[in-house]
C-alpha cells in the first residue's frame, strides 16, 4: 500500500519542542508573556501596529467583526458583503453578530471580485462592511481596487487572511489591507501553533475592542481600581464593560507559533516550488483543457495553503468533483472540496432572505468541480506523479476504452 498523500501536515521539529518545554519550565501555560511576544512579532510581519492573539481563525473573525461593529456604531440588520464560496467561519460571525450578509460571487481563483462586489451593492442600502477574503494562500487580485472602492464609500473591511500567511498582492502582504486583518494557525496551514489566530489593526480603540471581547468583555485599562456602573470601585480584573467570550491564546500556542513564524518563508518556499512541480506533471492535462490549476500573475505572491484543481471538463463516467475525489482517495491520496464550496447551499445559511445558490454562477462552478490537494513541504516528487497518473487514467484510458 502506497504511502497515504495527506492535505495538510505540521512540519516540525526540536525547536518547537524545546519552546515548549521552555514555557512549561517557567511556569506560565495560560496567557502570557509568550502571547505577548508572538503578537508583537505578527503585527511586524504584517506591517501593523498591534495584533491581538486568540484561540482560532474562526474566533478571531468573530471578535474582529464584533469590534468593528462597536467602533463604528453598526446597527442590527445593517449588511455586510461575503464571498458566496469560502469557509464558512468566514461568514458566520456576520450572522452571530445581528448582522447580514450581501453575497458575492467569486472569481475562478475563488476570490471576491471589484465587478462582483459592485454588482451585489448597487441595490444595497446600509452597506457597511466587506469581508475580503483571500482563499488557499491565492490573494484576491481586486484587493487592492475594493479597498479604494470602500474608502470612497466609507465602507470597512475586515481582512480574512486565514489561509494565506506570507502571500502579496502587489508589495502589500495578506494582513495589510483591512481596517482589521485575521489569520489562523491552524495544524494545517502554513505555519501552525496547533491551535490559534490573530487579529491585526493599526487602529489603538478597536484593538483594546477586540482585546476586551476576548477576555470576558473586561475593561482595558492600566488603572487598577475603577467605578463599575453603579459608582462602586472595583478590581479592574472583574469589571466587564460588554458581553464577551473567553476565546485566549495560551503560551504554549504562542512559543510554537514564534518559532513557526521564522520558518514560514522557508516554507512557503518549499510549497512554490511543490506547486511548481505539480504545473510540471499536470501539463498535458492542463494543455488539454481537462482542468486547471489557479495561475499566479505579476501582481500575486501566492504561498498555497492546499492547491486548487478544477475540472473544466468531467472525466467519462464521473458525475462530478466527488468522483475523482473517491478514485484519489482510493490509491491513498487525501482530498478535500473547496472549503465550505458555495455557502448558499449549505443548511447552516438558509432563511427567508437567502438567495438562490444558482445566482452565483462560479461559486457553483467551483462548488461542483473543485477539488484541494495537498502541496505541504512534506510532499515528494512520487505523490505528485502519483496523483498526475491516476487523473489521467481517469480522462483518458477510460475515454479509449
Amino acid at each position: 500500500m502506497s504511502t497515504r498523500v495527506s492535505i495538510g501536515w505540521p512540519i516540525t521539529d526540536r525547536r518547537e519542542i524545546a519552546a515548549v518545554m521552555h514555557v512549561l519550565k517557567q511556569g506560565r501555560l495560560s496567557q502570557g508573556p509568550f502571547v505577548r511576544a508572538f503578537e508583537d512579532a505578527w503585527a511586524r510581519a504584517v506591517g501593523r501596529r498591534t495584533a491581538i492573539a486568540a484561540n482560532s481563525g474562526s474566533s478571531a473573525n468573530l471578535i474582529a467583526l464584533l469590534a468593528v461593529k462597536e467602533r463604528y456604531g453598526w446597527k442590527d440588520g445593517d449588511f455586510v458583503a461575503v464571498p458566496a464560496l469560502t469557509f464558512a467561519t468566514a461568514v458566520m460571525p456576520v450572522l452571530q453578530a445581528g448582522l447580514r450578509p450581501l453575497w458575492v460571487d467569486v472569481d475562478e481563483r475563488g476570490n471576491m471580485t471589484l465587478e462582483a462586489l459592485e454588482h451585489a451593492a448597487a441595490g444595497a442600502k446600509r452597506l457597511r462592511g466587506i469581508v475580503l477574503v483571500h482563499s488557499l494562500g491565492v490573494p484576491c487580485l481586486d484587493a487592492p481596487k475594493i479597498v479604494r472602492w470602500a474608502r470612497r464609500h466609507r465602507i470597512r473591511i475586515l481582512e480574512d487572511g486565514c489561509e494565506s500567511h506570507g502571500a502579496k498582492v502587489g508589495k502589500t502582504i495578506v494582513g495589510g489591507f483591512g481596517d482589521a486583518s485575521t489569520t489562523s494557525f491552524y495544524v494545517a496551514h502554513n505555519m501552525t501553533a496547533g491551535e490559534g489566530g490573530m487579529i491585526a489593526t493599526d487602529d489603538a480603540k478597536l484593538a483594546d475592542l477586540c482585546r476586551s471581547i476576548r477576555e470576558f468583555g473586561r475593561r482595558i485599562t492600566n488603572e487598577r481600581f475603577v467605578k463599575l456602573a453603579s459608582g462602586s470601585r472595583y478590581d479592574v480584573r472583574y469589571a466587564f464593560d460588554r458581553l464577551g467570550y473567553n476565546l485566549r491564546m495560551t503560551d504554549l500556542h504562542a512559543a510554537i507559533g514564534m518559532v513557526q513564524l521564522e520558518k514560514l518563508p522557508a516554507m512557503n518556499r518549499k510549497r512554490r516550488a511543490i506547486v511548481a512541480a505539480y504545473w510540471r506533471a499536470f501539463g498535458k492535462l492542463i494543455r488539454d483543457e481537462k482542468l486547471f490549476l489557479p495561475e499566479e500573475p505579476k501582481s500575486s505572491f501566492n504561498t498555497y495553503y492546499a492547491l486548487q484543481v478544477t475540472l473544466r471538463q468531467l472525466p467519462p463516467g464521473c458525475r462530478d468533483a466527488a468522483d475523482v475525489a473517491a478514485a484519489l482517495e482510493r490509491v491513498g491520496v487525501e482530498t478535500r472540496r473547496f472549503m465550505g464550496g458555495n455557502l448558499l447551499r449549505q443548511y447552516a445559511f438558509l432563511g427567508q432572505d437567502t438567495p438562490k445558490p444558482d445566482a452565483f454562477p462560479v461559486a457553483d462552478f467551483l462548488h461542483n468541480r473543485a477539488l484541494l490537494i495537498g502541496c505541504h513541504p512534506a510532499i515528494k516528487n512520487q505523490d505528485i506523479k502519483r496523483i498526475a497518473r491516476v487523473l489521467e487514467e481517469l480522462y483518458y484510458r477510460r475515454s479509449e476504452k
